[in-house]
């Protein structure tokens, strides 16, 4: 979705340069503005991406708090304190 987006945004501007080249703005700043926009977007994807990578790198004891010593003894032997 990235990179196709990335090639819709280089489209976009070519066709802009062809509105600049022809001397119509009205459409030359509407092709600027949809490039510039579907641009951010890719990048938007990109960090989006980035951030599930780092968190599915995350081992799980980084994500779940340890439990005290005395509620692990009772999780492992619940007849022990009877």
């Amino acid at each position: 979705m990235e990179r196709l987006l990335q090639i819709l945004a280089v489209i976009l501007l070519g066709i802009a340069a062809f509105f600049f080249w022809r001397g119509d703005s009205d459409w030359l700043f509407a092709c600027v503005v949809l490039s510039i926009c579907v641009f951010f977007l890719s990048m938007r994807f990109r960090i989006k991406a980035r951030m599930l990578q780092s968190e599915a790198e995350q081992t799980p004891d980084e994500l779940v708090e340890p439990l005290p010593d005395s509620e692990i003894q009772e999780i492992k032997d619940p007849h022990l304190s009877k």
